[in-house]
């Protein structure tokens, strides 16, 4: 492993899944900066327009970062998305659910401007099961999430930069749907 890298991480408020990635990151000897967001729209806080670093890290925070914040990481800025590469955005358990949908899964990306548009990382997929409802679905989403999450931060953590270039070559799986 070479020096610390610096990373910037956003996570939720409340969340024991955002506490337990920001372990891992930190027990991996990542130098390490935090954001917690409670709710949507609230305003990023006025120190992190200053952030320079290496990484930005975004798991289940509410917070869409504006460019010059996504360009204040060096490395890369990685999000990880509650939803499959057809499902952009907010609320698409719901809609996978509602549409009958036979699969489901977490999407790790670039973060980029327009939200949930950055070239995919990984996408991981998994059943959804006939008897599934919007808690159980949530519940798995979020286990798979973190488990990504461990997977890829301690990827980078161990090779930089490379590791992501690599997973980024092999990676098939492009942004569709709304």
């Amino acid at each position: 492993m070479t020096g610390a890298p610096n990373v910037l991480f956003f996570g939720r408020a409340g969340c024991f899944r955002s506490d337990a990635a920001l372990t891992h990151i930190q027990a991996l000897g990542f130098q390490v900066e935090v954001v917690i967001s409670s709710t949507s729209g609230e305003p990023l806080p006025a120190w992190v327009y200053q952030w320079c670093g290496d990484w930005i890290f975004c798991f289940r925070s509410y917070y869409i970062l504006p460019d010059s914040v996504i360009a204040s990481a060096k490395t890369g800025a990685i999000n990880f998305h509650p939803g499959p590469s057809n499902a952009r955005g907010r609320g698409c358990l719901n809609f996978a659910l509602y549409e009958g949908a036979k699969e489901y899964g977490v999407t790790t990306h670039i973060i980029e401007a327009e939200v949930d548009s950055g070239p995919i990382i990984r996408c991981d997929l998994f059943p959804i099961f006939p008897g599934d409802d919007v808690d159980s679905l949530l519940q798995r989403t979020h286990h798979q999430l973190l488990s990504s999450f461990y997977d890829i931060v301690s990827g980078i953590r161990c090779a930089g930069r490379a590791y992501v270039d690599e997973l980024l070559q092999t990676c098939d799986v492009t942004w569709s749907g709304p």
